[in-house]
């Protein structure tokens, strides 16, 4: 074989190697990146779970808070209808006894 032809085989064989390991690195290249995508796309997914776990769990304590609210509130109006029936039945007494004593002086006790 003539060598100039040699040459020129041997210089297309090498270009092709380095095409072929370039081609291999870049395919390497995009399947390490597909690879962390789809890692980083599936930590997302489970942040977005936590968040919504924890989003659910700030609505219930809110929920539960108000609940709690809701029943003070209701336990400080019993005690104000409760403290104000006390107060009207001692005014009711302090009027019978009043009454008790207007009618004794007028019977000359």
């Amino acid at each position: 074989m003539d060598p100039l032809l040699l040459q020129q085989e041997m210089m297309r064989r090498h270009q092709q190697n380095q095409n072929d390991m370039l081609a291999a690195a870049a395919a390497q290249r995009d399947d390490d990146a597909a690879a962390l995508l789809a890692r980083r796309e599936e930590e997302l997914a489970r942040l977005d779970r936590l968040n919504d776990a924890r989003d659910r769990i700030a609505e219930a304590e809110v929920a539960r808070l108000n609940d709690a609210r809701d029943r003070a509130a209701v336990a400080q109006a019993a005690q104000r209808a409760q403290h104000v029936e006390r107060i009207v039945a001692l005014q009711e007494q302090r009027a019978m006894r009043q009454r008790e004593v207007a009618a004794a002086r007028q019977a000359g006790l």
